[in-house]
């Protein structure tokens, strides 16, 4: 599947269950931005390196390249991200209403590899030409992943469960091209 450059890739990783099991073990928390406003659900540190014995950066640069062979080298930045029924809300504010956007400027590519294993029907991501348009629903199938440029209009089409245990899990990434500023990874508080 492709609609401007949004790739899908089934059976992502070759371990997805221990990737899953790693992810279910780490420490959550709902992200503040710089200017105070927070990103919906709970999510990770930002983490690097190995997780269940695979090098992710790598990994996630690997499979992209198989849809983008002429692929420049990436610098990754990722985390686990939870998103329930219970932390649809954060601090307060309703962000159903909202929940489309793009990701920073800062990055050139954004994705997310599905990981709950019995995923709800309509959980995926859903794409917009402009706000309240939609021209794209992918769905929520586990261990796939779905990339595209970060400039694209998007966000989950609906949250499940009531937490990290049961809610809909993926593994969020940000690349930008190595020849320009390296994504920090202490970007997100």
């Amino acid at each position: 599947m492709q609609y401007r450059e949004i790739h899908e890739v089934k059976d992502f990783f070759p371990n997805a269950d221990k990737i899953r099991e790693c992810g279910l073990a780490m420490e959550y928390h709902t992200p503040k931005l710089e200017n105070g406003d927070y990103w919906r659900g709970l999510r990770t540190s930002d983490l690097a390196g190995t997780i269940g014995g695979l090098d992710i950066d790598e990994h996630i640069y690997q499979r992209m390249r198989e849809r983008i062979p002429n692929l420049k080298p990436l610098d990754m930045l990722w985390v686990f991200h939870i998103l329930s029924d219970t932390n649809w809300v954060s601090d307060g504010k309703n962000y159903s209403d909202t929940f489309s956007h793009k990701d920073s400027d800062y990055f050139d590519w954004a994705g997310v590899v599905y990981l709950h294993p019995n995923p709800e029907p309509n959980s995926g991501t859903t794409f917009y030409s402009e706000p309240g348009k939609v021209v794209l629903n992918i769905e929520n199938e586990y261990n796939t992943c779905i990339f595209y440029p970060s400039d694209i209009l998007h966000g989950p089409t609906n949250p499940f469960g009531e937490g990290v245990e049961d809610g809909r899990m993926t593994m969020t990434f940000f690349a930008k091209y190595k020849d320009g500023d390296k994504p920090g990874r202490d970007y997100m508080k």
